[in-house]
């Protein structure tokens, strides 16, 4: 297969553009994003503390072999 170079320069083109438009997309949102989660960072330490009480949890339950017990009552989606 042999292509044209305005082929290769199309080409060329759709993939920086899917590569830099994400990137740009995000850098536009972030100033937003910062603002939305600014309750986060008013509360962090709340947080932290919950995430980490609900890890431990969870791993108590894997190591006692109810969490495989719950997980089976859950419903398949699939």
């Amino acid at each position: 297969m042999s292509g044209t170079v305005w082929e290769g320069t199309a080409l060329l083109i759709a993939f920086s553009l899917g590569l830099g438009i994400p990137f740009v997309l995000v850098a536009a949102g972030a100033t937003e994003l910062t603002t939305r989660l600014r309750w986060l960072r008013r509360h962090e330490t709340a947080v932290a503390l919950a995430s980490g009480g609900l890890l431990i949890v969870t791993g108590f339950l894997m190591i006692t072999g109810v969490f495989t017990t719950l997980a089976g009552l859950s419903p398949t989606f699939l």
